[in-house]
């Protein structure tokens, strides 16, 4: 007689997760990725912070090259109103424009710091997001201003042409990571400490992008980052320090222009 020999198949099919199971395994991936994403985050903050920090470092550098070229004198920093967006750099400055407008690295490029490091790279945080205006899809290409009182547009004894002027270059202050809300040209200018009604305002802005802080270089060209007190979010030029925590990092600032 002839018997059925097919076996059971049900029974040696290997057995799939069930949805409860499934539903397990998503939540121990998510609570893992939870506690993951923020120490992350927190690396990739300091390789940013790192990376803009040794920007400044070079550029610095090239702006002390320039300066041992030139007779000790410093590198143009001259800069004109415009209206809207605040002011453009000039012609024969180390660089040109205005970082808000300026639509190509044209304005990097034909600056006079840029043959002595060729890399537009180095002129912009790679923290910094921001778009140039009106062209949303194309990122700024530079993030940093320059210290007003260094060869700058002269206003009183403070502003120094020849760098045999300053009496203290590891206490005067170089390139500043600035807002991204308020960059416009290259120089970056605070209020001397004793203007009548005027020491405890915010001409330009600095950023607080790297964990509430700024990198800033010095005219020996090392560079230090600085944690502020208070967190940098004016959206307007010429504002009055928001309370003594803001006051405190303007004076913080005004301390790091060259002496009369």
């Amino acid at each position: 007689m002839r018997t059925n020999t097919r076996s059971d198949t049900s029974a040696q099919r290997p057995k799939g997760f069930t949805l409860i199971e499934l539903l397990v395994v998503i939540a121990i991936i998510a609570i893992l990725a939870s506690m993951l994403l923020p120490a992350l985050s927190k690396a990739k903050g300091k390789a940013h912070a790192t990376a803009c920090l040794n920007n400044q470092k070079q550029l610095q550098l090239c702006w002390l090259i320039y300066t041992d070229d030139h007779d000790g004198v410093m590198p143009p920093n001259r800069f004109t109103p415009t209206g809207g967006s605040g002011s453009t750099s000039l012609q024969d400055s180390w660089v040109i424009g205005n970082a808000q407008t300026d639509r190509s690295p044209s304005n990097i490029i034909n600056g006079i710091l840029f043959p002595y490091n060729r890399s537009v790279a180095i002129y912009h945080c790679p923290a910094d997001q921001s778009t140039v205006k009106d062209l949303p899809q194309v990122r700024r290409f530079r993030s940093y201003m320059f210290n007003a009182f260094l060869n700058g547009n002269p206003v009183d004894a403070r502003f120094k042409f020849k760098y045999t002027q300053l009496q203290y270059p590891s206490k005067v202050y170089g390139f500043i990571d600035v807002s991204e809300w308020l960059i416009n040209d290259g120089a970056f200018f605070v209020r001397w400490l004793g203007v009548p009604e005027g020491d405890k305002i915010w001409n330009d802005y600095p950023s607080d992008r790297h964990g509430q802080g700024a990198n800033l270089s010095f005219a020996d060209s090392h560079a230090e980052h600085w944690r502020w007190k208070w967190p940098k979010r004016n959206k307007q030029l010429f504002q009055p320090a928001a309370n003594d925590a803001d006051l405190l990092d303007l004076r913080r600032l005004q301390q790091r222009i060259p002496d009369p």
